[in-house]
């Protein structure tokens, strides 16, 4: 995964930027937790039909903007 995000970043970065590549587990942040489960609950929509957690989080007051990439292949 790491050399995939790394080249990715180089085909798509002019040469005069640096970067580095950081992992924090997500328990240590609570942003990513919640991108996490907003992640999983329209996965379960979409792919299981199950979208009692997608509604738990919109009837929050949460505006959804999605975009469904089908891949070929």
């Amino acid at each position: 995964m790491r050399k995939a995000v790394r080249a990715t970043l180089k085909a798509h970065t002019p040469t005069s930027v640096s970067f580095r590549i950081l992992h924090h587990a997500s328990r240590a942040d609570v942003n990513l937790q919640v991108a996490d489960y907003c992640a999983w609950a329209a996965y379960r929509r979409w792919e299981r039909k199950d979208d009692r957690s997608y509604r738990i989080i919109a009837d929050a007051g949460v505006v959804w903007a999605e975009s469904r990439r089908v891949h070929a292949g």
